[in-house]
């Protein structure tokens, strides 16, 4: 496969509830999320191994939500496969906006498609 191109949207919370408190500690919540026109783009390239780049450098290879999302994708569909991941960000970080896991949701879409999983 050549190269994939990903939108990956922010979000605003437009309403959110916290709910009752699960056995695992966590709460429930309710809410309304609207996507918003802010987004960064990943671009999903041939790689032999998971390699990733951002043009923020203050985003850290080890934990960001994309390499964690496209290794554990690899671990449990698709052993053996590799992706270069280049991220742009547009969406800033820490706004609150979801760009992190926005980031993460297109790069799991992405590479199911460019590994050819089937999910």
């Amino acid at each position: 496969m050549g190269v994939l191109s990903l939108s990956a949207q922010a979000k605003v919370n437009l309403f959110l509830a916290v709910c009752d408190r699960m056995p695992s500690g966590y709460h429930q919540i309710q809410t309304v999320l609207q996507s918003v026109s802010l987004a960064d783009e990943l671009i999903i390239s041939p790689a032999s191994d998971i390699t990733f780049t951002c043009d923020d450098q203050s985003l850290s290879q080890e934990t960001n939500l994309v390499v964690r999302a496209a290794h554990a994708l690899r671990e449990r569909c698709a052993p053996g496969q590799g992706a270069a991941l280049s991220l742009k960000k547009k969406i800033p970080v820490g706004a609150g906006l979801g760009g992190g896991s926005a980031d993460a949701a297109a790069a799991l879409v992405g590479l199911a498609d460019f590994w050819y999983v089937k999910l």
